[in-house]
């Protein structure tokens, strides 16, 4: 079937992203692949700059909601449904691909796969001018170093040869992973995002991106009991614009927009409840300078790779920005409690 080329949808959100959604596009069209097969669809948030302009002039599909430009889980969602085509990529505006077979690499295993409904790259890759966040984030193979810290890493991580997180190993060749992941909102990697490739009628039969919350949407699939492909010898750059603290600062909108006081249903956080015992190591490991040192250093040894020592100021600064933010939610809970 991969030799007939399966049309593919890329879903993506956009908002504002003038000065790299043309990258993201001209990314996916050096893929060797049929590209009269490949649609390009934004979900864009109202827009006001030459995002729109730029989607249009590259032929792209796209669907403007200014009313839900803070609610790009329900772009997602309303993307996530309207694909027609054979499979969806899930994807990211500020994400681009270092090897051109890519896309033609990862279908054709799918389509050998039948147990296998999805698959993503086995690591995110950086280039040399990028910034010192987005290289420690894919040297870690996650997008939040907590999660990273209670191994939901959806990446391998540098110093890591095999697969680290959850899930149970069934096939481990040259070319891929097959993962059998346990349903379970606790022992799950952050998979979903960021190259994601899905067969639509799985996403159909997990009832698609419902509220764009793509790490539920897997543990569904999980539920079906398919597996997952961590395809090897493909890396995707997800490169972090801005500073460490609007970086941290999104991170914390998101977590704000996913919690239990905007009522969105959602069972899976990247640090629940039973994550409680795990994340206090986490944080007592970073606060305690010395052993993050030696971790750092035994790291550095083993990949030859200084950005290690980079990432003991951003656990912290992560721990310390997350700390606030539940704190001041605890606060309010208590305030209102008084007061009702």
């Amino acid at each position: 079937m991969a030799a007939n080329n399966p049309t593919i949808t890329f879903v993506c959100l956009s908002y504002n992203d003038e000065d790299i959604i043309q990258k993201t596009i001209d990314s996916i069209r050096s893929q060797a692949y049929d590209q009269t097969k490949v649609k390009i669809l934004f979900l864009d948030g109202g827009s006001v700059d030459k995002t729109i302009t730029i989607i249009k002039k590259n032929n792209c599909d796209f669907y403007s909601r200014p009313d839900l430009k803070d609610c790009p889980y329900l772009r997602i969602e309303l993307g996530s449904r309207s694909v027609t085509t054979d499979y969806a990529v899930f994807w990211s505006c500020d994400c681009s691909f270092t090897n051109p077979n890519t896309l033609m690499h990862s279908v054709t295993l799918l389509d050998k796969n039948r147990d296998a409904v999805a698959a993503w790259s086995s690591r995110y890759s950086y280039s040399n001018d990028d910034n010192y966040l987005t290289k420690y984030l894919a040297t870690i193979g996650a997008v939040d170093p907590v999660a990273y810290g209670l191994k939901k890493s959806e990446r391998i991580p540098f110093d890591k040869q095999g697969w680290h997180s959850y899930g149970k190993v069934t096939i481990d060749n040259e070319s891929y992973i097959q993962l059998k992941l346990e349903p379970d909102s606790s022992k799950f990697p952050a998979a979903g995002a960021n190259y994601f490739i899905v067969k639509t009628w799985a996403l159909r039969e997990a009832k698609a991106m419902l509220n764009g919350l793509h790490v539920e949407f897997c543990i569904r699939l999980s539920k079906l009991n398919y597996s997952f492909l961590v395809i090897k010898n493909i890396d995707i750059i997800h490169k972090i614009e801005g500073t460490i603290n609007q970086y941290l600062r999104r991170k914390i909108s998101w977590a704000d927009l996913y919690s239990k006081d905007n009522n969105i249903d959602r069972g899976y956080y990247v640090f629940g409840r039973a994550d409680t015992l795990r994340l206090v190591i986490f944080i007592l490991s970073n606060i305690l300078i010395l052993p993050q040192l030696f971790i750092a250093t035994h790291r550095f040894i083993k990949t030859r790779s200084a950005i290690w020592f980079y990432g003991i100021y951003i656990n912290n600064l992560a721990i310390s920005y997350y700390s606030i933010f539940y704190a001041k939610k605890i606060i309010k809970r208590a305030l209102h409690s008084i007061n009702t």
